[in-house]
């Protein structure tokens, strides 16, 4: 297998990356439905794309925020008159799919926040002793 985030070759039964910081999720999506990070990255995609980047996806949120986002919004002033004001209805379908496909997507940043979180609880313990 190759690890998601710096492709090197893993074992098949790897759950972290000797050479970045990748460790394989221990909850499976389905599990994860009420995770406040995934409430979170639904409301940032008010403004298309900020889910996605919240949630580690950069790529795909620089894509929505800087390209698609805008096209999508040129296209429905395009077409405003000739639909007769019926595609200002485009942007809306667009913003909703946007939120549901960041609150359904996989986060690549959890797994870095338990970690820091663990540290900072070790930390925590060592200097109370």
């Amino acid at each position: 297998m190759l690890c998601p985030l710096c492709d090197i070759e893993l074992p098949d039964n790897a759950t972290e990356c000797t050479r970045c910081d990748w460790v394989r999720p221990k909850e499976t999506v389905a599990s994860r439905k009420g995770d406040p990070r995934d409430w979170a990255a639904l409301w940032l995609s008010l403004v298309p794309g900020l889910g996605h980047l919240y949630k580690g996806h950069v790529l795909s949120g620089a894509l929505v925020f800087f390209v698609i986002g805008p096209g999508i919004l040129a296209l429905a002033a395009a077409v405003l008159p000739a639909t007769l004001g019926l595609s200002i209805a485009l942007p809306l379908v667009f913003l909703g799919l946007v939120m549901l496909h960041a609150f359904r997507t996989d986060d690549r940043r959890a797994h870095v926040i338990q970690r820091a979180r663990e540290l900072d609880h070790l930390q925590e313990a060592h200097g109370s002793e």
